[in-house]
């Protein structure tokens, strides 16, 4: 197959699609920590006032709000090697290139493997042969909150590789 290595622009996009996520989540983790303080100071101010204020209705509304920044901040994924969308004729899906590049180098080198490329789905289906060796991989898309949040991805298309250019 012999994928070719990601350009410095198609890293740069990466790194920036990736960034975006980054700071979404410090900024969501910055209001999770003001928040808990806050809860803590309301804490310590309605224990010393009036007994008549409804104490576990005041901080029951601020663990709410505590539990609602939680569940936005798990729901921004951390991003983890170089997500690309991959395309393949009419087809395209959003995968780590990394996986797919680490499949490519586990193949002997030695001798041409030949690949079929296909689209099924969610996923990729890698047939290769070798004379009498043969198998097949098949890679899934990456999660769909994944993909949802990712802008800017470059586009690789396998189809693009010339095989006898690489037997030359």
């Amino acid at each position: 197959m012999f994928l070719r290595k990601l350009t410095e622009e198609e890293v740069e996009q990466i790194k920036k699609a990736k960034a975006t996520i980054k700071n979404q989540r410090q900024e969501l983790q910055g209001v999770i920590k003001k928040q808990r303080k806050r809860i803590q100071e309301e804490t310590k101010r309605l224990k010393g006032k009036d007994r008549n204020v409804d104490l576990f209705q005041v901080l029951k509304s601020l663990q709410d709000h505590l539990s609602d920044l939680c569940n936005r901040f798990n729901a921004l994924p951390i991003i983890t090697g170089h997500p690309v969308i991959i395309k393949v004729e009419d087809a395209s899906l959003c995968l780590n290139y990394d996986l797919l590049s680490r499949f490519d180098r586990s193949l002997d080198r030695s001798d041409f493997w030949n690949p079929d490329i296909k689209i099924d789905g969610k996923s990729l289906i890698v047939s290769y042969q070798k004379h009498t060796n043969m198998g097949t991989v098949e890679l899934f898309e990456l999660p769909a909150d994944q993909v949802e949040l990712l802008k800017g991805l470059p586009i690789i298309d396998l189809r693009d590789i010339e095989f006898e250019e690489l037997l030359a």
